[in-house]
């Protein structure tokens, strides 16, 4: 099994750290050796992310609730392809995926459970 994670995620993991409002620059060097440890493979944008993640805004499939960093890391997910989206925000695991896509949504404890 193997991890992939968006550069999106890391973006926005390197902004919340440099706000400093809740984590800092430290917890941020914490995070990329965490990730470098797990051995994370990254996942760069390109024209199929682009066009999910439009296609996730249009009124067919947008939720008022998500964020758009919260699209944008969906849009990631379905556009690689990936079995699984883990995540700790409760409106990303009620958002109803398109069914063409088999993309499962999980709770970090989920994960933890299906994987152990």
């Amino acid at each position: 099994m193997a991890l992939y994670v968006p550069t999106s995620v890391l973006g926005e993991l390197s902004a919340i750290c440099f706000e400093g409002r809740k984590h800092s620059v430290d917890d941020l060097y914490k995070i990329v050796n965490l990730l470098n440890r797990c051995d994370v493979k990254f996942r760069h944008p390109n024209r199929v992310v682009a066009e999910i993640c439009c296609s996730l805004y249009s009124d067919a499939w947008r939720d008022d609730r998500m964020k758009p960093t919260d699209l944008v890391h969906l849009g990631y997910a379905l556009a690689y392809e990936v079995d699984y989206f883990i995540t700790s925000d409760r409106v990303l695991n009620e958002y109803r995926i398109p069914e063409e896509f088999k993309l499962k949504v999980l709770t970090p404890e989920e994960a933890i459970k299906q994987f152990q």
